[in-house]
């Protein structure tokens, strides 16, 4: 089971890494420049976009710029907030606005099939909280809720709790077999996945994550999430 896990967390790492194999400027309004970094002067950033763009070399002030986000998950960050001032003479982090989305899909986050909700901190933030409500085939509603760690780019580990499977409850009367209904087992779930999207402010994504369930702490059984959202 170990060694299962740890082929798809290199496996996800590996698709992340093809999906994005590019920098990403992050703006101090927010706005993301999917582009290939070539240099860093003493003020200015010197990028190229990526094809079928126009590949020239661009110049953008250090001044303007929160974050390089880089295609091997490295961050570099530039201390320009105490720039950005609003009206009233307070500063604006808007780098660090909140990030909600909903998603539709399949899995532990989901509660077996239905709807999550999510909120990250802010994009400097690798923390998140997520909550799921769902159907069972033959069962009533399911709940789940968990926080989420991004520990690269998109890739992120989770721990939460949730429905894990449904179990049949019978009854013995002088010897006969009486069913007497199904029920949702709770337990804790762990996931490792990532949460692919397009657009800074507002765009659609694709969710995808394996790992385990505990059902009651009793057993461990393979779970996991493949889902679609929107984010804002």
């Amino acid at each position: 089971m170990q060694l299962f896990l740890v082929t798809i967390i290199i496996l996800l790492a590996a698709f992340s890494a093809t999906c994005r194999a590019q920098d990403i400027i992050v703006k101090l309004n927010s706005e993301e420049i999917e582009c290939s970094v070539s240099e860093i002067l003493s003020d200015v950033i010197v990028y190229s976009r990526l094809p079928p763009a126009d590949t020239s070399l661009t110049r953008i002030g250090q001044d303007q710029v929160f974050m390089i986000l880089y295609a091997n998950g490295n961050r570099e960050y530039f201390t320009h907030l105490s720039n950005m001032q609003t009206e009233d003479g307070t500063a604006e982090d808007s780098v660090s606005r909140n990030c909600t989305s909903m998603g539709f899909g399949i899995g532990a986050t989901y509660s077996f099939a239905g709807l999550r909700f999510q909120h990250r901190f802010g994009i400097e933030s690798q923390l998140a909280i997520y909550g799921g409500v769902g159907f069972f085939p033959e069962s009533s509603l399911g709940f789940s809720t968990g926080v989420k760690y991004y520990v690269w780019g998109d890739l992120y580990a989770s721990l939460g709790v949730g429905p894990s499977r449904e179990v049949q409850e019978y009854e013995y009367i002088n010897g006969i077999e009486i069913y007497r209904g199904t029920y949702v087992q709770y337990g804790p779930h762990v996931l490792f996945g990532g949460d692919w999207h397009s657009g800074s402010e507002f765009g659609f994504g694709v969710n995808i994550a394996i790992g385990a369930d505990f059902p009651a702490f009793k057993d461990v059984l393979p779970t996991m999430d493949i889902g679609i959202f929107l984010k804002w």
